[in-house]
Formats: C-alpha cells, structure tokens, sequence
C-alpha cells in the first residue's frame, strides 16, 4: 500500500512537471518574409496613369492620323495658339546633347481662359542602386508644364531645343530648381530594376513619392478584359492585356486568354521612346521614337 502512494506521489509530481514545462513552450515562428504591405488606392492610380503614358506612346506610333508635322516648331505652335482645344504631336532634337525630345503641345480654353500645356518625354538615366558601379537603368520620363501665356510657353519650348535647362539635359536631378519658376509642373518616372518589379515615382511643388510595385497592378475592365502592369527585364516596364475570359480570385491571382505583351523603355544614346508589342504566335511589333528638329522621327518594325 505504502509502495502505491509513493508511485501515485511520484507520478502526480511527473505531471505538475510536464504541465510546467508545457508553459513555457514557445511556438516556433513562420518561416519566411514578412507579407507585403498593398499599395494604396492613390498609390496604384499614381502607377497606373504612369503606366498609361508609356502605354499610348505606342499606339501613337503606329496611328496613321498622328504622323509627323511637316511644319517647323514655331508654325506648329503659332496655329495651335489660334485654336481652342487644340494638340500638336511634335519633336525637339538638342544637338549640344545629342538627344530628342518627344513634346505635346495643347492649347485649351477652360472657362474662357487660354490655357497652354507642354508634355515632354524622354528616356533619363536613374541610379537605382546608388552603385556608381553599375550602369543607370533607362527610364521613361514625362515632364508636364502648365502655361498661362504663350510667351511662357514659347519661351520654355526655346530653352528645350537651346539645351540651357539643367534637369532635361542630365546636369542636374533637381527637377524643382529647373521647374519652379512655371505655373504648374509634374515629373513622372517608371522603370524596371528586375522582372516582375516596377518603380513609379513622382514630384512637383507638393508631392514626392515614390512608389514601388512588388506584386502586379491589376485592373479589370467593364467588358470583362483585364491588364496587368508590372517590371520586365533591362529597365523595361510591362503591361499584359488579357482578353475578354479575365478573371481575378479573392487572394488576387488570375486567369485569362493572353492577348499581347507591352514592353516599353528608354534609349539614353538618343533620347528615344521604344514601345514593343509581343503576341502569342511569336510576331511583334515595335515603335522607337524621339524627337527631331520640329519633327517625330519614327522606326516601326514588326516581324
């Protein structure tokens, strides 16, 4: 009997030991990174209508109706200033830094008031790993300016094709030093630092940001088609249009038909704009554009 109570003792002090020990067991971690923080609503409409500017460069060079201006830049802009609501598709060339510049000029009318717009884009250089030991990724940049006279705006065209503005010839990455004194303005960047990754940044008077997209923007259309807009290789951004069977799942992936694929960069030798559209049979089509002197010079290639 007394041999029972000293093996029922001995186990009960066993149990309160384990159940101790059960306490203080920690249970191990997860395994891996920590999940990715989603872009905000204004974050993706900043990415998507940087997106959208390097989207219609191609369209613009394959449209028939858009072909370059036989006029020279000041013909161009003295009609433009005659007529309301009016756009001219047209080139600046800088000898002195051997580049191109692709220009919109627009003239509006809102509410009475003459209102004029320039829009310029070109490749730039960006230092994306602050390593003077690797080479400048080629990014698409737009420049917007906004206008109240057109002395202004004749002005500001001059001093482009003078090359004396410090931010669009690459002597300086102060946009606001070189941009201050206009009455509104606004830099976009996108670019590609690996595939599948996508930086988008932007500044003017108020905003400085910078935004980088690790998991694709996805967009779904009303007719049922979808695109999807993220990093190529070589600093190239990407846009893939899905057909009209898009469909997204509630952990964000998708599924659809693959129309085509969109590839747009820069070319720092030049300047230009190059827009690359690859289908699923192998063929593509292929649009580098920069400016000239008051012209678009144009090299469509398709194969």
């Amino acid at each position: 009997m007394m041999r029972l109570s000293r093996f029922l003792a001995a186990a009960l002090t066993l149990a309160l030991t384990l159940a101790a020990c059960d306490t203080v067991i920690e249970t191990p971690s997860p395994v891996g990174p920590d999940p990715l923080e989603p872009i905000s609503a204004n974050q993706q409409a900043l990415v998507t209508a940087a997106f959208q500017e390097v989207e219609d460069l191609f369209d613009l060079g394959f449209n028939a109706s858009s072909a370059a201006k036989d006029a020279s830049l000041p013909l161009a802009m003295a009609s433009m200033s005659a007529r309301v609501d009016t756009t001219t598709y047209t080139g600046i060339y800088d000898t002195g830094n051997a580049k191109g510049y692709l220009l919109t000029l627009q003239y509006r009318q809102p509410q009475g008031v003459g209102v004029w717009t320039a829009r310029v884009q070109h490749a730039r250089g960006v230092d994306h790993d602050a390593d003077a030991a690797t080479a400048d990724l080629d990014a698409v940049e737009s420049v917007t300016l906004t206008f109240l006279t057109y002395a202004d705006l004749d002005a500001f065209v001059t001093a482009l094709g003078a090359g004396t503005n410090a931010y669009l010839t690459g002597a300086s990455d102060d946009a606001e030093a070189s941009f201050a004194a206009y009455d509104t303005w606004r830099v976009a960047q996108v670019y590609s630092p690996g595939v599948g990754l996508a930086v988008v940044g932007y500044a003017n008077a108020e905003l400085r940001e910078a935004v980088t997209v690790r998991e694709p923007v996805v967009t779904l259309n009303t007719n049922g088609t979808g695109t999807v807009r993220d990093g190529g290789a070589d600093g190239a951004v990407r846009t893939r249009y899905f057909g009209a069977d898009f469909a997204i799942s509630a952990d964000g992936s998708f599924t659809g038909t693959l129309l085509r694929t969109l590839s747009s960069s820069g070319d720092l030798a030049d300047g230009s704009l190059v827009s690359r559209n690859d289908y699923p049979d192998t063929s593509f089509r292929q649009t580098k554009q920069r400016g000239g002197d008051g012209v678009v010079i144009r090299e469509n290639t398709e194969g």
